[in-house]
C-alpha cells in the first residue's frame, strides 16, 4: 500500500461548496478505480493506493480540477496545489491503521463527529452506505465502524451504524437520504437515477401510502405525474420486506440518520466547523 497526500497552497482551500467537493470526489473515484481509500479535506487530500506508480495519474488529476476550480471561480487564482510529493510506502502490518486515519480526519480536525458524517471518504464505502454497490464494501462492516469510530475524537465506544426507521419521514428525509447515498446535491426535483432512487425509497418508507404524503402529494412536491410515481415505485419492497437492490437499502437505511445530512448548495465557510477554513481563497 502506498500513501499519497496533496494539499492545496498555503492560504487556498480545494473546494468551498459542496458542488466542488463532490466534483473532486468523483473525479478520484474515476481516475483511481483500484484505491483503498480516499479522504478529501478542505484543504488536502489523502489517497490510498495498493502501488506507487499513481503520481502522474494524480498530478493530472490535480491540474484537471484547478482548470474546473478557476471556472468556478475565477477570483480564487489558479495556483491551488503545493507539488506532490512521492507517496509513502506502508507496511502490510500497518495497511488496517492508515485507513482508519484516513477515514477518521475530517473527525479530527472537528469538521463532523462521526466518520459516517462525512460524504467525501471512503468510509460509507466500506460499510455499504454509498451507490459504490460493494467496490470496497469491508467484510464486517459493522466491526470496521467501531473499530474506526471507537476514537477520543468521536466516541471511545464506537458509534453504531443506521438501522431502519419506520418513522413518519418527510420528502426532505428521504432528499436528504438519496442525497448523501448518491453523492449529488440535495433537491426535491430531481432527473435520473436520483428520481428514480427518491421515488423507490419514498416508497419503501410509506410515504407514498395515504398516511403520508400519497402519490398526488408526492407528485406534486416532485413535480411529477402520478402514473410516473406510480411507474418508478413499481416493484419496491414494502416495509420490512427485504431489499435486493443495495443502494436503494443504504437510502432506506439512512433516511432519518442525522450523520447523512443533506448536500445543499452554497458556502461552506460559513459553517461552525469551518472555521479555521476562513479567510483563505
Amino acid at each position: 500500500m502506498f500513501h499519497y497526500v496533496a494539499r492545496a497552497r498555503v492560504g487556498s482551500v480545494l473546494f468551498r461548496s459542496w458542488e466542488e467537493g463532490l466534483r473532486l470526489f468523483h473525479m478520484f473515484h474515476a481516475a483511481f478505480p483500484e484505491l483503498l481509500a480516499l479522504c478529501i479535506m478542505p484543504d488536502h487530500v489523502h489517497l490510498l493506493l495498493p502501488h506507487g506508480t499513481g503520481r502522474l495519474r494524480l498530478v493530472a488529476l490535480m491540474s484537471g480540477y484547478a482548470r474546473f476550480r478557476c471556472r468556478q471561480r475565477p477570483s480564487g487564482g489558479t495556483a491551488l496545489w503545493e507539488p506532490t510529493p512521492e507517496p509513502e510506502a506502508v507496511s502490510r502490518d500497518k495497511e488496517r491503521r492508515n485507513i482508519r486515519y484516513v477515514h477518521l480526519n475530517p473527525c479530527r480536525k472537528g469538521l463532523v463527529g462521526d466518520p459516517l458524517a462525512w460524504p467525501l471518504s471512503t468510509h460509507r464505502d466500506f460499510v455499504g452506505l454509498d451507490a459504490s454497490r460493494g467496490s470496497l464494501l469491508h467484510a464486517r462492516p459493522q466491526r470496521f465502524h467501531a473499530y474506526v469510530s471507537g476514537d477520543p475524537s468521536v466516541s471511545v465506544e464506537g458509534t453504531a451504524l443506521p438501522e431502519v426507521r419506520y418513522e413518519h419521514f418527510d420528502i426532505f428525509a428521504v432528499r436528504d437520504a438519496v442525497s448523501a447515498v448518491l453523492r449529488v446535491l440535495a433537491t426535491t426535483r430531481p432527473r435520473g437515477p436520483s428520481r428514480s432512487l427518491l421515488v423507490r425509497t419514498a416508497a419503501a418508507h410509506g410515504v407514498l401510502e395515504p398516511g403520508g404524503l400519497g402519490v398526488s402529494g408526492f407528485a406534486a412536491a416532485l413535480g411529477m405525474s402520478r402514473s410516473q410515481v406510480h411507474r418508478l415505485a413499481a416493484g419496491t419492497p414494502s416495509r420490512g420486506q427485504p431489499m435486493h437492490d443495495p443502494v436503494l437499502a443504504a437510502a432506506v437505511r439512512v433516511v432519518g440518520d442525522p450523520r447523512f445530512g443533506p448536500l445543499l448548495p452554497g458556502d461552506l465557510l460559513r459553517l461552525p466547523g469551518w472555521a479555521p477554513y476562513r479567510g483563505r481563497r
